[in-house]
């Protein structure tokens, strides 16, 4: 409810604002998978006048939320989609299951109640009518009050092309400095044959259908 969703409140106040272009998918969100869980909020695209305010730009959006909380029907919308995604039973149900049991093995969590899907979201749902500021309660705590941060910053190269040019030219030199100008010969000759045969087969694009094209000898 933080960042998954144009109306969310980071998404509004870092993407939608225009503060940066979009979310840097790899390192967006909260990321279970160790011992301990953190949560990232990966930015790309902003001006680098900008970049000294992104804590402060985090703190003032996470205190707003502590402020006027979130809006009942994005809860229970939250709470629905957890519950579809966990009974729906795709192709991968299976291995999304274990990954998610591993998850809970990291935490040292009751495997059969974290199975209990059901239960926790009853349980959750009583908790939260008891005390209403529960969320916001938890992002005080665990993000506002919390001194465990990191901030990264990643600059382009500008001479980055040029030098990934200079390292293929100096690679491909070392691999035909022993190269004989007949080896020469039928490396091009294996390149123009492999470039025919991976003419048979092409996508379409536009539609996403293969189409394929076989020869016959007659």
């Amino acid at each position: 409810m933080l960042l998954n969703g144009d109306n969310t409140p980071l998404y509004r106040g870092l993407i939608e604002s225009g503060y940066g272009l979009d979310w840097i998918d790899s390192v967006s969100g909260i990321d279970r998978g160790t011992r301990t869980t953190s949560f990232h909020v990966g930015v790309q695209g902003v001006r680098a006048n900008d970049l000294e305010n992104f804590p402060h730009i985090i703190n003032d959006i996470l205190s707003e939320v502590v402020r006027d909380g979130f809006p009942v029907e994005e809860v229970e919308a939250t709470l629905h989609q957890h519950e579809l995604e966990i009974r729906h039973e795709s192709a991968r149900f299976g291995l999304n299951l274990i990954l998610n049991l591993s998850n809970a093995v990291n935490h040292g969590v009751d495997l059969n109640e974290f199975l209990k899907i059901g239960a926790n979201v009853d349980r959750f749902r009583q908790e939260w009518t008891k005390d209403p500021t529960m969320l916001q309660s938890f992002v005080q705590q665990f993000f506002l009050d919390n001194k465990h941060k990191l901030t990264t910053v990643m600059r382009p190269d500008p001479n980055w092309k040029s030098i990934e040019a200079k390292k293929d030219e100096e690679h491909l030199d070392c691999l035909t400095k022993n190269v004989t100008p007949l080896e020469r010969e039928k490396l091009a000759l294996k390149g123009k044959t492999y470039v025919f045969q991976s003419s048979d087969y092409y996508y379409l694009s536009a539609s996403g259908t293969m189409v394929l094209r076989f020869k016959m000898a007659i």
